[in-house]
């Protein structure tokens, strides 16, 4: 099968689509961190985009209790926060945290060690994807993850070991999930009940991704401090059908509606995606 399945002079879709691994023999969930290397840290946003740091300032000016937990980040520790990503000095009466998070596009959640393991301490989350800051900060990051499907314990020991020994490594990941709205602020839990229709599933379903990154904060009290980026990313799935059908094909027919769902697809969903691919899923 060709990998372009879309009408002729179908737009392409943004680079960092072809950072998306659909490959369906990947065990899923898996961690796929990489080395940032020579690649950019943060992402600043497209023109396409729209307003995204409006939308920031607006969420923190009139959500705030819903994105912003800070209090107990440190003050030094968000300040040398604040300093990487670019923030400058501080604003009067605010937190270096969120004056770090207003200065970027990214969310920003910190990470501290603590003797039972790695705690999410707070962080500013603008554009969360299915899940509630105030309902998980202070947890450990098992309490965190919940209700993740096989993160314990297939993954929950990588992740506490990688953090354990970061060091001066900057790593990066994806993942991806398909939806049928294009909202950033999303923290309610995907309706797996939701199908866009074949005749408007080019346009109405999306193609959302993180792109996180993990890296060691440096402190002098004593503590391990990290601090954890989330760069959220969508496009029409449209797009992503002209440039990469053939992989977005292989996955459904090579996996199953546990691995579906785990991005975002209910049964029903899926088979009409399958449908608009050429596929029929199932016996």
């Amino acid at each position: 099968m060709s990998d372009d399945v879309g009408m002729p002079g179908a737009v392409e879709p943004p680079p960092w689509v072809d950072e998306i691994d659909f490959d369906p023999a990947v065990a899923a969930p898996t961690m796929g961190t990489r080395r940032l290397a020579d690649r950019d840290w943060l992402v600043p946003a497209s023109p396409e985009e729209g307003d995204l740091a409006g939308l920031r300032r607006s969420l923190v000016a009139e959500r705030r209790s819903e994105v912003v937990a800070v209090d107990d980040v440190p003050g030094p520790v968000a300040s040398v926060i604040a300093e990487r990503v670019g923030g400058g000095g501080t604003v009067a009466g605010e937190h270096a945290l969120v004056h770090a998070a207003l200065e970027v596009v990214e969310d920003l959640c910190v990470l501290r060690r603590d003797v039972g393991g790695w705690v999410l301490a707070g962080g500013v989350l603008c554009f969360p994807s299915s899940w509630r800051l105030t309902e998980k900060v202070g947890r450990p990051l098992l309490g965190v993850h919940e209700p993740v499907p096989g993160y314990e314990p297939v993954l929950h020991d990588r992740v506490e070991s990688l953090l354990d020994r970061l060091g001066d490594r900057v790593v990066w990941r994806r993942n991806w999930f398909l939806h049928a709205h294009d909202q950033w602020f999303q923290p309610e839990r995907h309706d797996l009940s939701e199908v866009v229709p074949l005749e408007r599933l080019d346009d109405e379903l999306w193609l959302r991704s993180e792109r996180q990154t993990l890296s060691a904060v440096p402190s002098d009290d004593g503590v391990s401090w990290a601090l954890f980026t989330i760069r959220v990313q969508h496009v029409q799935v449209g797009p992503v059908l002209h440039s990469r059908g053939g992989d977005v094909a292989r996955f459904l027919s090579g996996t199953d509606a546990d691995r579906w769902r785990r991005h975002g697809l209910g049964v029903a969903q899926a088979g009409v995606l399958a449908a608009r691919l050429g596929l029929r899923l199932g016996p």
